[in-house]
C-alpha cells in the first residue's frame, strides 16, 4: 500500500478529512497543529494511502519535536490526550503505523509515538512493531441522557451542592476568547502551577489555539465580584467537547467555582448534541482528580500510548525525575520567572 505525505495544514484535504470522520478531535484540526508551529516551532506532518489530487479517506498526523534537551521525535500529536489514527481498517492503520516509523527513521528520531483513544490489542501492537510507552486513564461522559438526568447523576455534596452553593453566591460566569479572559485564565495557571510545583505552558499557546481554533477553543470564567475565582479552558469539535486545562484560586475555593463551570460546559455540549464531554487524561497516582472526574458521571478508560521502537516498559506517569527534582525551585521562583521557566521547558516537551 503506497503512503503519500502531505501538509495537514496547508492541505485542504486535510480538514475535509477531519470534518467528516466520526473519530476526529480537535487534536487532530489544523489550527492545534498551527498553535504547535506558532508557539514552539514544532513541524507538522500528515500520512495517507490517497493519492495527490484524490479525497483523502485516512490519515496519521504527525508532530515533529526537535529538542536539544529531549531529542528528535515525532509524535501523534504533541500535547493531545489523544489523537487516534484515522484510519480505514486495520489495513490502512497498519500501513499508515509502518509509514510513519520509516519516516521517523529518515529524520533521525529517536522515536515515533502513537496516541490512540483505545488501546490497541497486544496482536495488534506487536504486528506493527510498536509497544506500550505510557498509561493512563481516561475520564469520558456519556451526554446521550436528558440534562436532568446527568444532573442526577453528579455526586450529591461534592458537585451539585456546590453548584448550588456557586449560584447562591452569584458568582459571575463568563466564557469567550477575549484578551480579558485570557489574561484572568493565564494568572489563575500560574499560581495552579504553582501550588503543582510546575511552571505554567505558555500564555502564548493558549492564546494561538484561541486564534486557531475559533468557534472550537474557549475559556470558561468564574467571577467572585470582579475577582477570577476559577476557569477552565475546552475545545468543542466533531462528537468530543474535551475539557483540557483547569485551574483556581484556593481563596475562592469553597464557592465552588469549578464544578459550576464544569456544569455549564456540559449543558453546552448537551445542548450542541455532541456525544462525549470529554474530561481528559488522569495520570496513574493522581487519585484525587480521577475521584472528581467521576462523581460528575465520568466512566474511566485505560488510555495507553505506543512507540517504535517499542521501550522496554511503560511509563506510569509524566512526572519525570527532572520535575520532582526541580518542584521546590518552582515552587519558589517569583511569577515572572516561573513564567520564564515555562517558555523555556515546553518546547523541548511534546
Amino acid at each position: 500500500m503506497k503512503i503519500y505525505h502531505i501538509d495537514p495544514i496547508g492541505d485542504p484535504r486535510w480538514l475535509a478529512l477531519v470534518e467528516a470522520h466520526p473519530e476526529a478531535t480537535s487534536f487532530h484540526h489544523p489550527g492545534w497543529m498551527r498553535a504547535l508551529r506558532e508557539t514552539y516551532g514544532y513541524g507538522a506532518i500528515a500520512l495517507t494511502t490517497a493519492a495527490p489530487g484524490e479525497a483523502l479517506h485516512d490519515g496519521l498526523a504527525l508532530g515533529l519535536v526537535r529538542s536539544a534537551l529531549t531529542g528528535r521525535r515525532l509524535v501523534s500529536v504533541p500535547f493531545a490526550d489523544h489523537c487516534a489514527p484515522l484510519a480505514q481498517g486495520e489495513e490502512s492503520l497498519a500501513a499508515l503505523v509502518r509509514a510513519a516509523q520509516e519516516l521517523a527513521r529518515e529524520k533521525r528520531c529517536r522515536f515515533v509515538e502513537f496516541r490512540p483513544v483505545s488501546p490497541w490489542s497486544a496482536e495488534c501492537a506487536a504486528s506493527v512493531g510498536v509497544g506500550p510507552s505510557f498509561r493512563a486513564t481516561l475520564h469520558q461522559l456519556d451526554l446521550a441522557p436528558a440534562e436532568e438526568a446527568l444532573l442526577k447523576a453528579c455526586h450529591e455534596s461534592s458537585i451539585r451542592r456546590n453548584i448550588r452553593k456557586a449560584e447562591r453566591e452569584k458568582l459571575r460566569y463568563d466564557s469567550g476568547n477575549s484578551e480579558k479572559l485570557l489574561d484572568d485564565f493565564f494568572s489563575l495557571m500560574v499560581m495552579t502551577r504553582r501550588k503543582h510545583r510546575l511552571p505554567p505552558q505558555p500564555r502564548a499557546w493558549f492564546k494561538n489555539l484561541l486564534d486557531e481554533l475559533p468557534g472550537i477553543a474557549k475559556i470558561h470564567a468564574a467571577y467572585h465580584g470582579d475577582v477570577p475565582a476559577a476557569a477552565i479552558f475546552t475545545c468543542a469539535f466533531g462528537r468530543r467537547y474535551i475539557y483540557k486545562y483547569g485551574a483556581s484560586d484556593p481563596a475562592y475555593m469553597n464557592l465552588g467555582g469549578t464544578p459550576l463551570l464544569f456544569w455549564r460546559a456540559i449543558q453546552e455540549a448537551k445542548a450542541a448534541g455532541l456525544a462525549w464531554f470529554d474530561m481528559g487524561r488522569t495520570d496513574i497516582g493522581h487519585e484525587g482528580l480521577a475521584t472528581f472526574k467521576e462523581r460528575w458521571g465520568a466512566k474511566p478508560a485505560p488510555l495507553e500510548y505506543y512507540r517504535a521502537p517499542a521501550p522496554a516498559l511503560a511509563d506510569i506517569g509524566r512526572d519525570g525525575g527532572f520535575v520532582k527534582l526541580a518542584g521546590p525551585v518552582f515552587a519558589r521562583l517569583p511569577d515572572s520567572m516561573l513564567i520564564a521557566a515555562g517558555k523555556f521547558f515546553y518546547r523541548h516537551m511534546g
